[in-house]
């Protein structure tokens, strides 16, 4: 289990070194502002995650707002592994396709930080 302040940084660190390369620079602009306000408010992030009854049910954090990082990596990698990529569409910044080793660089990023 990791500090949820330690997992966003890890994200937030993988989403500046390894998505914003392929962006304009207005999507750029854009997504910078969006991750700077979402992790702004990082407390109350937290809150509505842990007491989200999905995260709840799925064991991802504990009452301290600890996030299972290793479990969660673990099933995640396995899945994407099994679907060979996950592709996701974001309005304003386009497709994302994630791969295996993708999940393995944004773990290092996370457990690194």
């Amino acid at each position: 289990m990791l500090e949820f302040e330690k997992v966003l940084k890890g994200i937030e660190k993988f989403i500046y070194k390894e998505m914003y390369n392929g962006f304009t620079e207005w999507q750029r602009f854009m997504a910078e502002i969006a991750v700077k306000r979402i992790f702004r408010q990082s407390d109350l992030l937290k809150e509505k995650l842990k007491s989200n009854s999905i995260i709840q049910m799925l064991d991802i954090m504990d009452e301290e707002g600890n996030v299972d990082v290793e479990g969660l990596m673990s099933d995640i990698r396995h899945k994407i592994e099994e679907m060979g990529k996950l592709s996701l569409t974001l309005p304003l910044f386009g497709t994302f396709t994630f791969c295996p080793s993708d999940v393995e660089v944004l773990h290092r990023y996370i457990i690194n930080n």
